[in-house]
């Protein structure tokens, strides 16, 4: 409904507007327009306007006094962060053992290039109870063959992951979360977001801050060092002007939250309807705290802030993502529609330099530069503040940074007001007054088929062109989305479409969901050789490709371009057949291996008969279809036959589960032995694949590449390309096929992308080529030859050289005299062998791993070495902590632990603690430890004095002597040294008993190995391996053979 305002006299019947005010159909209803400003002004001119049509006297000294008000109150603000942030951030953490377990939710979307750092920290937590949950909305998702790499190293740590989400609402971060928010078991569940990094003692601290009470801890958001001006930018506004509003607020009780990392009751939540009630809105954290506090609970703040660690960062995704925060600010809270483009510096120093002038009549220019500098100057204090410390940029770099996100402030929060729409986690929301979120959809009733044809004209015609560079792609995706959107408006209302579909563009990723019958269809400017994938529910993934200038072409299936060679001594050049494709990126830690063999079916029993035990197996081609394959397993005193079928490219079992590979499809039965049954309901159970010795000619002809160094065991096309992205041009390794076993494919850096390239095998001949021209008897010999005969692009002539190798470190223990011979070799280019280029490679430290307990300046004299200490989530903690001065539970020593099950099925379940050398004042600790783990076996690498240099307190009595240490009683019942072939002193073999008041004696065997020189090797590796045997001898005599076994040098 509308109303028509009266005009003034004398006004112009023009300037009376019409102020319309949507009405919603249902009652209660929000309205359809958000930011509905134009009458506004109009209002206001008529409230204010004389009778004669002039503005107020008064008007100017009110504004005036106004803009002079906000700005005192906002200097306010800058002293209440300052002094809050001063007494409240980066305070030391006070442990207890005590406080309730926690359940950890992160959601994890896409692969983000610091995401394994960041699971890292979150597995290395300094606390005693705690559950990880990772959250998958797809089970293809490209993280998860990483998360599950990572993982893998900690056997301990209580983590489960989940797939595929529960919809109870648009926001698809709450939907991820559910399956975690339900299986929870601890009363406080932290909700941290995949960018974020986290100290190791930042979760005790957020359960310290939980009091009784309390139902939110939210920490500050930060972000972690990292190069590049739009980091800087990132870092700057995170450390200024959002830091400044977070804590100014949250130290007057009002609700201030983001959800990048936040602490909750459980309990309190469910009393609020859990957190499938707040799936309607975009900032679920807020509305938390808010729902919180309007039931009486109270809300704290961490003391460490929150540290994001996304990947490199543009100025344009730093834009978007203010501008977003900025859009649900002012839906949340209308009154900011005012406040946010004047609270920043300059927009501020402007009202208020020209409020005194014209007040006081002071200088504006003078008033406005001694409020630049205050301002930069508590800002530059509260970034340091939240840095702890110094920042990483100088201090030109920091106030250029600072002048630029101080200019654009007023344009970001144009840009969110111009435009209404949330692009977030693939989806595009528009927001409504209160916060909530509804699905924008522009796509209303469309005819299915036509459409998918007009996507694909569209796209065909304007992305795919020889040569199209990121910008022209952008521009080109970006007309491809509106010509949709303008195409689907005008189509007749003849099929309803739901309005949780919709299109979108962000990031070079063009997202087209269109409707159930159609599917969802991605077009990725990453993908490689700039291809076009599209990917639905119905047909499954197809390729498109570029075909000189004419477009796209449906190869139908998954495949690389082809490419052809440039072969000097030949003029017709030979095309290849199309590569192998990427793959699955999956976790290589988890995929077994070495299992595919090419012999019939009466060899692979006569093989497993006699080198196989129960549930081992091997997998080869199928005899009576080429495109099959058979797996043959080892059951009790027979050989299994399980045709695998290979439909369209994918691979099942009697009509299972498909698979895209066999490795894919072999890892899968392992880890679910209950999936693979018997007609008549009996399980059959792969345990592993069987170990053929070389000595076998199928063994040999699969295993010879593993010798090799450019031959990378057991890795997909997609790991491949990641090991390559951090290396040269022209950087190349070589890998198998996952979709055709018993091939190789050739992975190649080039100066835009990485390519593949099939290596086949002559079934007739035994000798390799790539789709035609020469063929040779090795792969070794078809490398050398490229070496020097490069290839070129079918298409394009764009020459791929094969030119830097990059080496596997991997190689079976049957092959290790070949890879050594291999590695000594001297490189005529770099005249160095191939020892000496591996180990310039080995990284020097693992900054990511938290090492702040050796650190700590109570302990840093407990350290022989300074630059050696143990990390912190596998660090031997001192139970009996004395009442001394410098006391602490801390000594330098870190388990180590065999992981058993995939890939390498070890069957060794020995404990070892790695420690250092005693020092004075630490033999009491090492006693105490020896008898906190019971340790019974003891081994020494060193000499106590080398070069007359102390190298290890001696920490036990003489023969037939006892030594009172700390609480313990040693004594040295028995020593015999060990000569070696050569009449020298090898090692020394000792019995120590200790006793503990009353507490039985406990025998300890000491060997010592003598014949260590201070610098380099023994000069006989026999010598090494006879002490190894003497530890394994006495380890197999211990009364406990779980007990750890001690070992340090000096």
């Amino acid at each position: 409904m509308s109303k028509k305002l009266d005009t003034p006299s004398g006004e112009a019947s023009s300037s009376g507007l019409r102020a319309t005010v949507p009405s919603s159909s249902v009652a209660g209803e929000p309205h359809e327009s958000l930011y509905v400003l134009s009458p506004i002004p109009t209002i206001l001119r008529h409230i204010m306007l004389t009778n004669s049509g002039e503005w107020p006297s008064w008007l100017p000294t009110f504004l005036a006094l106004l803009s002079l008000v906000f700005a005192c109150s906002l200097y306010i603000i800058h002293t209440i962060a300052l002094v809050y942030g001063k007494l409240h951030l980066w305070k030391k953490v006070k442990f207890d053992r005590k406080r309730e377990g926690v359940s950890i939710i992160k959601p994890i979307v896409g692969l983000d290039a610091n995401l394994e750092e960041n699971l890292k920290c979150f597995c290395e937590l300094d606390y005693h109870q705690y559950e990880l949950h990772i959250c998958f909305q797809k089970r293809d998702d490209p993280a998860v063959p990483l998360v599950k790499r990572v993982l893998a190293n900690y056997p301990n740590l209580d983590v489960k992951i989940h797939y595929g989400g529960e919809k109870v609402g648009l926001n698809p971060k709450i939907n991820n979360m559910m399956p975690a928010y339900r299986s929870a078991k601890y009363p406080l569940i932290v909700v941290s977001d995949s960018g974020i990094w986290m100290h190791s003692d930042a979760l005790m601290d957020m359960v310290n801050c939980m009091q009784p009470g309390y139902a939110l801890v939210t920490q500050v958001p930060y972000c972690k060092d990292r190069k590049g001006f739009a980091n800087n930018l990132e870092q700057i506004y995170f450390g200024t002007s959002h830091a400044r509003i977070y804590l100014a607020g949250n130290a007057m009780k009002f609700v201030c939250s983001t959800g990048m990392s936040s602490m909750f009751r459980k309990s309190a939540l469910d009393e609020c309807g859990g957190l499938e009630a707040f799936g309607g809105y975009l900032a679920e954290d807020y509305f938390f705290g808010l729902e919180l506090m309007n039931r009486g609970w109270l809300c704290d703040v961490s003391t460490f802030p929150a540290l994001q660690n996304s990947a490199h960062l543009t100025v344009d995704r730093f834009i978007d993502r203010i501008s977003r925060w900025v859009k649900l600010r002012i839906a949340m809270l209308p009154h900011i529609i005012i406040v946010e483009p004047i609270q920043d510096c300059f927009t501020c120093g402007i009202l208020a330099s020209l409020a005194t002038s014209y007040l006081f009549g002071w200088n504006p220019l003078i008033h406005f530069t001694l409020h630049t500098i205050c301002w930069f100057t508590s800002d530059w204090t509260l970034n340091r503040m939240m840095q702890n410390g110094s920042l990483q940029i100088s201090f030109p770099e920091y106030l250029s940074t600072w002048v630029v996100r101080e200019t654009i402030a007023p344009f970001i929060f144009l840009y969110a007001l111009c435009n209404q729409d949330i692009e977030w986690r693939e989806s595009r929301f528009r927001l409504e007054w209160g916060g909530r979120i509804r699905q924008n959809n522009r796509f209303h009733n469309h005819h299915n088929h036509y459409s998918a044809d007009k996507i694909k004209k569209s796209i065909g015609n304007l992305i795919f062109r020889r040569g199209i560079t990121d910008a022209e792609y952008d521009r080109a995706a970006e007309e491809t989305l509106q010509r949709m959107y303008e195409y689907f408006d005008t189509v007749p209302d003849k099929h309803n479409v739901s309005k949780e579909y919709d299109v979108s563009y962000s990031m070079g990723v063009l997202t087209t969901v269109i409707s159930k019958e159609i599917g969802t269809y991605v077009i990725n400017k990453q993908s490689p050789n700039r291809q076009i994938w599209l990917s639905s529910p119905i047909s499954g993934p197809k390729r498109y490709d570029l075909v000189e200038e004419k477009g796209l072409a449906d190869k139908g299936e998954p495949a690389q371009r082809g490419l052809r060679l440039r072969q000097d001594r030949k003029n017709e050049p030979t095309k290849l057949k199309p590569q192998d494709n990427q793959g699955r990126h999956d976790d290589m830690s988890y995929r077994p291996c070495n299992f595919f063999y090419n012999v019939t079916g009466e060899e692979a029993e006569r093989l497993l008969k006699e080198y196989g035990v129960d549930g081992e197996f091997l997998a080869r081609p199928s005899e009576s279809h080429p495109r099959n394959f058979t797996l043959s397993i080892v059951r009790g005193e027979s050989v299994t036959h399980i045709k695998i079928h290979n439909k369209d490219d994918m691979l099942n079992l009697c009509g299972g589960e498909s698979f895209p590979s066999l490795s894919d499809l072999v890892q899968f039965y392992m880890e679910n032995p209950d999936q693979l049954q018997e007609k008549n309901g009996g399980t059959i159970v792969l345990r592993r694949p069987v170990s053929i010795p070389l000595s076998e000619p199928a063994a040999k002809e699969v295993r010879e590449p593993t010798a090799q160094r450019w031959f990378h065991a057991n890795i997909t096309g997609a790991e491949a390309v990641q090991l390559l992205s951090k290396e040269k041009q022209w950087a190349f390794l070589v890998r198998e096929s996952q979709r055709q076993p018993g091939y190789y494919a050739i992975t190649v850096k080039t100066d835009e992308n990485v390519v593949h390239i099939l290596i086949r095998r002559n079934s007739a001949t035994g000798m390799y080529h790539v789709g035609g021209g020469d063929e040779f008897r090795s792969v070794s010999d078809l490398l050398e030859h490229y070496n020097n005969n490069p290839m070129v692009e079918e298409n394009s002539q764009r020459v791929v050289h094969l030119i830097n190798l990059v080496p596997s470190t991997c190689v079976p223990a049957d092959a290790i005299e070949a890879r050594i011979s291999l590695l000594q070799h001297l490189d005529p280019n770099t005249n160095k062998t191939g020892l000496a280029e591996e180990f310039e490679k080995v990284p020097t430290n693992e900054s990511y791993l938290s090492k702040r307990e050796g650190k700590r300046d109570v302990n840093v004299n407990k350290n022989r070495y300074k630059n050696i200490v143990p990390y912190d989530h596998t660090r031997v903690v001192l139970k009996e902590v004395g009442q001394n001065p410098g006391d602490t539970d801390y000594i330098n020593a870190n388990y180590i632990r065999i992981p058993g099950g995939p890939p390498l099925y070890l069957l060794s379940d020995k404990v070892y603690i790695s420690t250092q050398g005693c020092l004075p004042h630490t033999v009491v600790d090492f006693w105490k430890m020896v008898w906190q783990e019971n340790c019974r076996v003891i081994v020494m690498t060193t000499k106590e004095v080398e070069r007359a240099k102390s190298k290890c307190e001696r920490y036990w009595p003489d023969l037939n002597f006892e030594k009172k240490i700390g609480l313990l009683l040693i004594k040295n019942v028995e020593e015999v040294v060990v000569k070696n072939d050569v009449n020298e002193d090898s090692y020394i073999k000792r019995k120590l008993v200790v006793t503990n008041g009353d507490s039985p004696p406990r025998e300890l065997s000491h060997l010592q190995f003598v014949s260590w020189p201070d610098h380099g090797c023994p000069d006989h590796p026999e010598h090494v391996l006879d002490f190894l045997d003497a530890v394994d001898d006495a380890w197999e005599k211990t009364p406990n053979p779980k007990s750890p076994i001690v070992v340090h040098c000096r």
